[in-house]
C-alpha cells in the first residue's frame, strides 16, 4: 500500500511537472501576432486560451480536488452558458493584463500550489471522487485530476492553439 502511495504521488508530481514544461515552451513559442489571433475552435483570443489554461490551473485544479476530498460534484454552474460566458470573459480579461513572462510566474505559482496540495493527499483518498459539470459529466478520482485531466486540458488547447496557427499559415 505504502508503495502504491508513493506511486500515486509520483506520477501526479510528474505529469504536473511535464505540463509545465509544455506549457512554458508554448508561452516561449508565441509570438505577438499569433497572441492576438482568434482561436478557429472557441471565442477566445489565443492569448485567451493561453490565461484560461493558467486560471484552471489557479482555481479550477484546486477545486477539483477539495470537491473530490468531500466527495461532492463541482458546482453544475461551470457547465452552464453561462459560466462559460464568464470563463471567456475572465480569461480575455486576464489576457490582456499579463505579459508572457508573467504568465509563466503565475503558472508557476499555480504549479507550486497544486504540488504542495499533493503532498497533503492521504494514501486512502486517491480513489475519491468529484464529477464534472455537463456536458463533460466525467467522474475523476483525485489521481486522475492529475495525471489525466490537467495534461488531457493542457493538451486540448495545445492543440486548438496550434492548429489555429497552423491553419493561419496555410491560408497566408
Amino acid at each position: 500500500m505504502k508503495s502504491e502511495f508513493k506511486e500515486n504521488k509520483q506520477s501526479s508530481i510528474q505529469s504536473l511537472n511535464d505540463t509545465r514544461a509544455k506549457f512554458h515552451e508554448l508561452v516561449k513559442s508565441l509570438n505577438e501576432d499569433e497572441t492576438r489571433m482568434q482561436s478557429r475552435f472557441t471565442k477566445r483570443s489565443i492569448s485567451g486560451v493561453v490565461a484560461h489554461i493558467l486560471i484552471s490551473t489557479e482555481k479550477a485544479y484546486p477545486m477539483l480536488l477539495k470537491k473530490a476530498k468531500s466527495s461532492k460534484p463541482m458546482p453544475s454552474f461551470f457547465g452552464t452558458k453561462l459560466g462559460h460566458y464568464f470563463s471567456y470573459q475572465y480569461s480575455e480579461y486576464v489576457a490582456r493584463k499579463l505579459t508572457k513572462k508573467s504568465l509563466i510566474l503565475h503558472y508557476d505559482e499555480a504549479h507550486d500550489r497544486l504540488e504542495k496540495l499533493i503532498q497533503g493527499i492521504e494514501n486512502n483518498e486517491w480513489t475519491l471522487s468529484t464529477t464534472l459539470p455537463k456536458p463533460n459529466n466525467r467522474t475523476l478520482t483525485i489521481l486522475e485530476i492529475f495525471t489525466q485531466q490537467i495534461p488531457g486540458h493542457f493538451k486540448t488547447h495545445y492543440d486548438e492553439i496550434k492548429k489555429t496557427i497552423d491553419f493561419d499559415k496555410k491560408e497566408s
